[in-house]
C-alpha cells in the first residue's frame, strides 16, 4: 500500500515533527497487541506499513541468562536491536513504542503545541509518561527530568540520534555484565536508560507535564502469567476488562 503525506492527520504530521520515525516492538505471536497498537497509529493516519513506521520483531530468548527473567532479557534485547537499527538508518529523532502503549485520548489536540515546545529544546530522551505527573497541568508543557531521577517503564521512549554513539555501547555493556554488577549489570531496560541518564547528565531528558501515553493492561510477556491468564476460556473476558481499565487510566 502506498502512503502520501496527505494521508496523515494534522496531529500525525505534528507527531512526525517530533519523531521523524517510529519503531514498534512486537512479538510476532502477539497479534492482539499488534492489532491494538496499529489502532493507536491509525488515529494519526499512520499504520504499521507506513514508511515512517518500522515493525521490529521482538526478541524471545531461550533463557533468562543473567536477567531477572526471560521477558526482561527479551525486552532489553529488543530495545538494543531497535537502537542499532536506528543508528544504521541515520534517524535523528525517533520514537520507540512497545506494543502495549496507548496514547492519551486528548493527544490529537495537544500534539501541535507539544511539537512547537519540543523544537526549542535540544533533548536527548523524551518520555511520554512520568509517574506522578500533573494530570491537571498545561496540555502543551514539557518538563525536564533530572539526570538522577529514574523513570519506570519504557513503552514510549523518544531518542535523539546524536546520543546513540554513547547510548548503544553503554547499554551493550550493561547487557554483558552479571545481574547486580556494581557498574550496572543485566536489568530491566527502563533501569538501563535511567543508569545511562545518570552517567550522562548532559543528556537532556524531557516529558510532558501531562502524560501522553500509558501502558495498556494486557497479558504480560515479562512476568509469570497469573492464574486467570492461563485459563483459555477466561481470556476474552480478562482482555475486555483490561481494555476498560486502560481507557479509564487515560482519562485520569
Amino acid at each position: 500500500m502506498q502512503h502520501r503525506q496527505t494521508d496523515l492527520s494534522d496531529a500525525g504530521r505534528a507527531l512526525l515533527r517530533i519523531f521523524a520515525h517510529i519503531y514498534v516492538i512486537n512479538l510476532p505471536e502477539r497479534t492482539d497487541r499488534r492489532r491494538e497498537v496499529e489502532q493507536q497509529l491509525n488515529r494519526f493516519g499512520l499504520s504499521l506499513d507506513h514508511p515512517a513506521v518500522t515493525l521490529v520483531p521482538a526478541s524471545r530468548p531461550a533463557d533468562r541468562g543473567e536477567f531477572p527473567n526471560v521477558g526482561a532479557r527479551g525486552c532489553f534485547e529488543s530495545h538494543l536491536i531497535t537502537l542499532r537499527a536506528a543508528l544504521d538508518a541515520g534517524h535523528q529523532h525517533f520514537l520507540i513504542l512497545e506494543d502495549d502503549a496507548d496514547f492519551s485520548d486528548d493527544l490529537d489536540s495537544r500534539l501541535d503545541a507539544l511539537s512547537e515546545a519540543a523544537q526549542g529544546l535540544d533533548w536527548g530522551i523524551f518520555y511520554g509518561w512520568l509517574p506522578g505527573g500533573d494530570a491537571g497541568g498545561q496540555a502543551a508543557a514539557l518538563q525536564e527530568i533530572p539526570a538522577q531521577t529514574g523513570v519506570v517503564m519504557s513503552h514510549f521512549v523518544g531518542i535523539n540520534g546524536k546520543i546513540l554513539p554513547d547510548l548503544i555501547p553503554y547499554m551493550a555493556a550493561i547487557y554483558s555484565r552479571p545481574l547486580g554488577d556494581p557498574q550496572g549489570g543485566a536489568m530491566h531496560v527502563d533501569g538501563a536508560y535511567s543508569w545511562f541518564r545518570a552517567a550522562h547528565p548532559q543528556c537532556l531528558t524531557i516529558a510532558p507535564v501531562r502524560s501522553i501515553s500509558v501502558q495498556r493492561s494486557s497479558r504480560s510477556d515479562i512476568h509469570p502469567l497469573r492464574w486467570f491468564d492461563r485459563i483459555p476460556v477466561l481470556a476474552p473476558i480478562v482482555g475486555s476488562l483490561r481494555r476498560v481499565r486502560a481507557s479509564l487510566r487515560k482519562r485520569l
